[in-house]
């Protein structure tokens, strides 16, 4: 019972985690996109942008800083329909997911639907980042790309924990 207790949890923790994970993507798209381009990350008003954190740690002069916000001015809208796209997608799926009696095929279609929405938001922050990095000197490159590869080894040092203690919790107990 304790067994089936704690594996419920974790799936849940997971469940909520992902969650929160496409929730930074959207998150990142409600400010301009350009969190979601340079990293994503959750944010309010005035808050914390994880995404503006990697650009301060390039030292950006005034001028560079006025360039990516006519960047970012140049593709608000851009954003602004992905991130409709992407609502109405995952709407329209958790519709059919609900709908009773459930049909398989629909919802299947639905997710295809997500994912291409998805797929638009990733090309799009693709983008916005290549023009960025464009007016970034070799240096501020450099660093850029130094910045992206360490928080993806902190990423993947906490998946790696996360998927540890799975793994402990489905061991049965002695």
């Amino acid at each position: 019972m304790r067994k089936r207790i704690m594996t419920g949890l974790m799936a849940m923790v997971l469940a909520v985690a992902g969650a929160f994970a496409t929730g930074s993507v959207l998150q990142a798209q409600r400010a301009g996109g350009f969190e979601g381009a340079f990293g994503g990350g959750f944010h309010g008003r005035g808050g914390h942008r994880p995404g503006l954190e990697l650009l301060r740690g390039l030292d950006l002069t005034d001028q560079q800083r006025q360039q990516v916000r006519t960047i970012m001015e140049n593709h608000k809208s851009d954003f602004q329909q992905v991130r409709e796209k992407v609502r109405a997608a995952r709407e329209a799926q958790h519709a059919a997911a609900t709908a009773t009696p459930p049909d398989e095929a629909t919802i299947r279609a639905k997710a295809a639907e997500i994912g291409a929405a998805e797929g638009d938001l990733a090309v799009l922050m693709t983008r916005v980042r290549a023009e960025v990095f464009q007016i970034l000197t070799p240096d501020q490159q450099a660093k850029a790309q130094q910045l992206q590869q360490e928080r993806a080894q902190k990423r993947d040092a906490f998946r790696q924990k996360m998927q540890e203690l799975h793994q402990q919790q489905q061991q049965p107990k002695q």
